[in-house]
């Protein structure tokens, strides 16, 4: 699983050098560096705002 994992990765990072032959800002942009454990605690999304009142004002 692993194997096939870092298989993948080297082709598409070979592919992306490809595109990008001499361009190593663009090429760093498609890998994310890895600063933390995965064990990391994850922020739950806010609530969506509720609606906002109808305006007895307008006709609709």
């Amino acid at each position: 699983m692993k194997e096939d994992f870092l298989d993948v990765y080297a082709k598409i990072a070979a592919g992306v050098r490809g595109l990008y032959p001499r361009d190593r800002t663009t090429q760093d942009l498609f890998f994310d560096e890895v600063t933390s454990s995965a064990d990391v605690e994850v922020d739950e999304p806010d609530e969506p705002d509720a609606p906002a009142p109808a305006d007895p004002t307008k006709e609709g």
